[in-house]
């Protein structure tokens, strides 16, 4: 619609719709977690994305990271995540699990236990954790340390 009918907002479109092709692409062959922030992001909040994200990622150990966004932004808690929900298509707390699992599973690969990591990541107990892990790859955090040795000597 836009190519055949383009209107004063068409190649803006168009440019936007390509980059996200892109990243999606890169994402997929690369299999990283999201960190491309969202191309048609109004252009005052994207500072505030950029921002939002940079803290997240930074914070992957704080359990808490996501209560203290609204103090530490001066932002309520539901316009961020509708913020970011809308920005990035994904919501603040499916972001901020994915930052946590993927460095649960780097400080796994490194070496560290599984009862190290589940203290680092602040659970509760090794159980919870273990828990968590399985839920999201599919494997007990024990089988993915098995896994990563056994890709590293292989490489």
């Amino acid at each position: 619609q836009n190519y055949l009918n383009p209107d004063e907002f068409s190649t803006a479109r168009m440019t936007d719709a390509v980059r996200q092709l892109l990243i999606a692409s890169v994402r997929a062959h690369r299999q990283t977690p999201m960190r491309v922030y969202h191309p048609t992001a109004v252009p005052e909040k994207s500072r505030l994305l950029a921002e939002l994200c940079a803290y997240l990622d930074g914070h992957p150990a704080q359990i808490d990271a996501l209560a203290q966004l609204p103090a530490r932004f001066g932002y309520s808690a539901p316009y961020l995540s509708a913020l970011f929900s809308d920005a990035m298509g994904v919501s603040l707390r499916t972001y901020f699990l994915t930052q946590r699992h993927a460095y649960a599973c780097r400080l796994l690969a490194d070496g560290h236990s599984v009862t190290e990591t589940a203290q680092i990541l602040q659970y509760n107990s090794i159980h919870a954790f273990s828990r968590a892990f399985r839920a999201r790859a599919g494997v007990p955090p024990s089988d993915y340390i098995q896994n990563s040795k056994k890709e590293r000597s292989l490489s």
